[in-house]
């Protein structure tokens, strides 16, 4: 059995529209999913809609929607694979099914490579090797178009602002990938294929 939706966002902490009651299809939260409702301008806003009979949301300013195990696998940052397996499998003796790299892209990272899949089931292992392949295409495009800015960055105020967009994009924490580019900018011995292209790019465009 599915867990309830206005359990999950209770248990996971988001802001409840006071205005708004339990009893009723379309609960009001703040949306922990889209940076609108942090201006001041929206700080009363509450677009996060939950239909606590369909078991389902809608966001009406980022437009993240789905069921509830698509929510959870976001507010947790898993893929809905690993959710399924926790919810279906904790507790039994059944040896859980091995999942596919592509089987742990997160809802963001599967949307952010341009990929809308409900169904993994229905997928061969050679699509999923695909869109695993892309995925890391994707990643690799990505991390040197942001490591050219962040080279290029003056101030740390344009660092930061580089990291946060770049990590958003590959949905990783913004301190892994700072480390990451530092340590790519500074290595002694060979650099990652992404920042070495980068690097390159940014000679021949200076010369």
């Amino acid at each position: 059995m599915l867990p309830s939706i206005m359990e999950v966002a209770m248990q996971h902490g988001l802001k409840l529209n006071e205005r708004s009651t339990r009893s009723v299809k379309d609960v009001r939260f703040k949306c922990p999913f889209c940076q609108v409702t942090e201006h001041p301008k929206y700080k009363d806003k509450y677009y996060l809609s939950l239909n606590t009979s369909d078991n389902v949301f809608q966001c009406w300013s980022c437009g993240e929607s789905g069921g509830v195990l698509k929510f959870i696998a976001l507010l947790e940052n898993k893929s809905v694979e690993e959710v399924k397996q926790e919810l279906f499998h904790e507790g039994n003796n059944r040896v859980q099914r091995k999942l596919h790299p592509a089987e742990k892209l997160t809802p963001r990272q599967l949307k952010a490579a341009g990929f809308l899949l409900k169904n993994w089931g229905k997928l061969s292992p050679k699509e999923k090797d695909w869109i695993w392949s892309e995925w890391q295409l994707y990643v690799e495009q990505e991390k040197r178009l942001g490591y050219m800015f962040f080279l290029e960055a003056k101030t740390s105020e344009e660092i930061f602002a580089v990291i946060y967009e770049y990590a958003c994009k590959l949905s990783v924490n913004p301190e892994d990938l700072l480390i990451e580019f530092s340590q790519a900018k500074f290595a002694d011995k060979k650099k990652p294929r992404w920042a070495e292209s980068a690097e390159e790019w940014i000679e021949k465009v200076v010369l």
